[in-house]
């Protein structure tokens, strides 16, 4: 298996030093590695990160120590897409970040499919009303939905959203109750 040694990460969020704007070549095997010795470590609490892009996923804190590679995040669900890491407080929401996340898909959609463009619409709508603690259909019909926009969404996009709203279920299942 090839592992490239460099690969350009940039790193923005709830961290000591802020290199968003920054883009490096570096050597590090691991997130947790980039955040303490790039970006100063963390200053408070880690809720969530997501480890390359909006499409990349929504992992918990310990996913920090995985490689920064495909086959390192894959027991996550996830990937290193961009290589752009978000790091967000533990007082920010998973299931906030999840429905902004959602919006900003359902925006960016060409709105040529009709599983993105509905779909991301649906599920940033879902995330919604889970904030409030309320649910907008059951669980069943959100891993139908799920599951045709990742095979029938004619780009990446569509095919891409439900990674996070996964990711989310997976690991912060307390926050889909309202669904069961």
């Amino acid at each position: 298996m090839f592992v490239p040694k460099y690969r350009k990460r940039m790193i923005f969020g709830h961290l000591r030093r802020q290199i968003g704007a920054m883009l490096r070549e570096l050597w590090v095997q691991h997130d947790i590695e980039l955040v303490e010795g790039h970006a100063g470590g963390f200053t408070d609490e880690i809720g969530a990160i997501v480890p390359g892009g909006a499409a990349s996923g929504i992992l918990p804190p310990t996913a920090l120590d995985a490689p920064l590679t495909r086959y390192g995040l894959r027991g996550y669900g996830a990937g290193p897409g961009s290589a752009a890491l978000q790091v967000f407080p533990g007082s920010y929401s998973p299931l906030r970040l999840l429905a902004e996340t959602m919006r900003f898909f359902a925006e960016e959609s060409c709105q040529k499919c009709t599983p993105c463009r509905i779909g991301n619409r649906a599920l940033h709508h879902l995330c919604e009303e889970l904030v409030r603690g309320e649910a907008a259909m059951p669980r069943e019909k959100i891993d139908e939905w799920l599951l045709a926009m990742e095979k029938t969404s004619i780009c990446g996009l569509g095919q891409a959203s439900p990674f996070p709203v996964r990711n989310a279920m997976r690991w912060w299942p307390e926050l889909f109750e309202p669904l069961d």
